[in-house]
């Protein structure tokens, strides 16, 4: 199964430490930088599914990429259902960096508003990712640790976003099995 994930393995230390003041642009340059390491990991062996939840690895040794994802159990929202991309959530462990572990991403389907956040609420605790045109990113690694806590104690993800065509939607997601897939990349990665 072929995955376009847009990883950010060069590149992490620089995203997270951005601030949104440097904008869209630098951003842009940045995941062009990681273009090589992102074509090796889009294609991943699937290594395991728990509940709503696939693992998959690409690579191996310290060039390896394990990243669980899902898809929404339902769909909330105005907009064109025919034109709507792919949509799921990702967790990413990239190599064997402690720093590069657990990253959260989303994609929804259609590139988001820019200067917009993207809001995940699991169980109604709300996190504020930001949006980089079409995949959403959480902060910092500190913000990615609190989400993946949540995500392991809870039922179910909201993502909550805006197209740039001023469109809402919800997403929702089902967390069952979440916990195990996470144990599958961690050991898979480790």
């Amino acid at each position: 199964m072929t995955f376009n994930f847009a990883t950010r393995p060069f590149a992490t230390s620089l995203c997270r430490s951005m601030t949104r003041a440097l904008g869209a642009a630098m951003l842009a340059v940045i995941m062009t930088m990681t273009a090589g390491a992102t074509a090796q990991a889009q294609t991943g062996e699937l290594i395991g599914q728990s509940g709503a939840w696939k693992a998959y690895r690409a690579g191996s040794g310290g060039n390896s990429v394990c990243f669980i994802t899902s898809t929404p159990i339902k769909l909330e929202g105005k907009y064109d259902r025919n034109n709507r991309g792919e949509t799921r959530v990702f967790v990413t462990h990239h190599g064997r960096n402690g720093e590069d572990r657990g990253v959260v991403s989303s994609v929804a389907g259609y590139r988001f508003e820019e200067g917009r956040d993207v809001v995940f609420s699991i169980d109604g605790k709300a996190f504020n990712l930001f949006s980089d045109k079409t995949r959403a990113w959480a902060t910092k690694p500190e913000q990615d640790r609190a989400l993946v806590k949540s995500m392991k104690r809870g039922n179910k993800l909201k993502v909550t976003g805006v197209s740039s065509r001023g469109n809402k939607t919800i997403d929702t997601y089902s967390l069952k099995g979440f916990t195990a897939a996470m144990k599958k990349i961690d050991k898979a990665c480790s």
